[in-house]
């Protein structure tokens, strides 16, 4: 998020450095630029934001050794391992710890706090991590760990709703629990529990009275207001398509406003 926001706030930023040039004056523009601006100075969010993406790429490269990485396409399921492939992962996760803290005391500051505590952790964890794997004569074993547990868990439960309602009506199953999930979940909230659901005196009851029709409803409505008539833009395409904008705008042979 803070990333975003401060690629939209430089955004802005070429955007009225433009119209200044072409005597154009956007008050939408200036006023978004300037609670951007704001809000990124607040209580030092940017300063944490810089620490928290260090720390994230460092909490990777631990990641990337212990081959538990997304950018690796690690989540898969893993090739089996035995007492070699280990001492190799051990001795790698060994060095680790001295690259990020080489870092961490050329930045000074808090990194090398930060730093020292990732070794730590490490070393906290590292023997169960490592240990080998032998069977009741001592030879060795190999295994193959399992990263994807519950994404494959998902996956199981979305193929067995296909199977009972066919295809077309998967969607429409799981839509229709997932509210309920998102319910249950907060059933541990003190706060969502005094506040929200204070006066529903029998919770199955209350669910039991719904109309799923009516649920239904809700959701095709719910649906069309999100997609507006605006073509959708994937999330993922958007920081280029404004980035091109901007690069269009920019050109100098745009003719400039004449009133």
């Amino acid at each position: 998020m803070i990333k975003r926001a401060n690629d939209i706030h430089r955004l802005a930023r070429r955007l009225m450095h433009e119209n200044c040039r072409r005597n154009m004056f956007v008050k939408e523009l200036m006023v978004m630029d300037s609670h951007i601006a704001k809000s990124l100075d607040r209580d030092g969010v940017n300063a944490y934001a810089r620490k928290l993406a260090l720390l994230a790429f460092w909490f990777e490269m631990v990641r990337e050794v212990l081959r538990l990485s997304r950018q690796g396409n690690h989540l898969k399921e893993g090739e089996p391992m035995g007492s070699e492939e280990l001492d190799v992962i051990d001795c790698r996760l060994e060095d680790v710890p001295d690259e990020i803290e080489l870092e961490a005391q050329r930045l000074d500051g808090y990194y090398p706090k930060m730093a020292s505590k990732m070794r730590k952790i490490i070393a906290v964890h590292r023997y169960e991590l490592f240990v080998h794997v032998t069977d009741s004569k001592g030879n060795d074993v190999s295994f193959s760990r399992d990263n994807n547990f519950l994404e494959r868990n998902r996956r199981w439960g979305r193929m067995h709703c296909r199977r009972r309602t066919g295809k077309s009506m998967t969607r429409q199953e799981m839509d229709a629990h997932g509210a309920l999930n998102a319910i249950f979940s907060n059933l541990f909230n003190e706060t969502y529990v005094t506040k929200v659901l204070w006066d529903v005196k029998d919770l199955g009851m209350a669910f039991y009275r719904i109309d799923y029709r009516e649920v239904r409803e809700f959701f095709k409505e719910l649906q069309r207001l999100r997609k507006g008539n605006i073509l959708p833009v994937k999330d993922s395409d958007r920081g280029d398509l404004l980035k091109g904008l901007v690069g269009t705008l920019e050109y100098d042979d745009v003719p400039p406003w004449r009133d």
